[in-house]
């Protein structure tokens, strides 16, 4: 099982990760939480700590390329709802259609990269994943939960509808940690990996990411 290095914008985005990566393995996997740090204060169990800026951050520091002295892989997260924000500037339409989410995605890597590095990335590329959620990762957690097809395969709004398809369960939508480690466990449940990325191509990508020298499911 190889280690990997998390770079998210929350920790309930690395909680979510984390549990995608065990069901990918069917086996826990060795994470470091490199942003946010997760410790005991309150400020890191906020879900409004950190954020898409610190990513980018931190992705420009040496402490990025000191996560591959004790890590096999790093994985890096950005929702793109941020796309639209100043210094990001990454278009989601094209005239009045949706872009490709390939599309999407490859203009978000790009930018992280220019904040990497073009000799730390040339580097470092076969070891680092994007997981790039298209347009947030609460989007990765409909698929689960959603009654319809229009509900797993949303990608707008996704909190929103999150919280609504939930009460169906009896359950409610916090932006905690505990909350997402419960809601994400539902991946460890037979087949529901491979029903969500059905669904979802920005999980698709992600997943297809994933080094497979290390998964008997491709």
């Amino acid at each position: 099982m190889p280690n990997f290095a998390l770079i998210t914008e929350g920790i309930t985005d690395q909680v979510l990760i984390e549990t995608l990566l065990a069901a990918f393995y069917d086996e826990e996997p060795d994470v470091t939480e490199a942003q946010p740090l997760r410790d005991a204060t309150d400020e890191s169990r906020q879900a409004t700590y950190a954020g898409w800026e610190n990513v980018l951050k931190y992705c420009a520091t040496d402490l990025f390329e000191q996560q591959f002295y004790t890590n096999h892989y790093v994985i890096i997260q950005i929702d793109t709802d941020v796309c639209g924000q100043k210094n990001f500037n990454i278009n989601l339409k094209n005239g009045n259609k949706d872009r490709p989410t390939a599309d999407i995605i490859s203009d978000v890597c790009s930018h992280i990269i220019s904040y990497i590095g073009t000799p730390v990335f040339q580097k470092y590329r076969e070891r680092i994943i994007f997981a790039i959620s298209i347009h947030s990762l609460e989007c990765w957690l409909l698929p689960l939960f959603g009654k319809t097809a229009v509900e797993q395969k949303r990608t707008r709004q996704c909190a929103k509808h999150l919280e609504e398809v939930l009460k169906r369960f009896d359950l409610t939508h916090e932006k905690d940690y505990e909350k997402y480690r419960i809601l994400s466990a539902k991946y460890l449940e037979g087949k529901n990996v491979e029903r969500a990325r059905q669904n979802n191509s920005s999980l698709d990508f992600f997943l297809a990411s994933l080094p497979a020298d290390y998964s008997d499911r491709l």
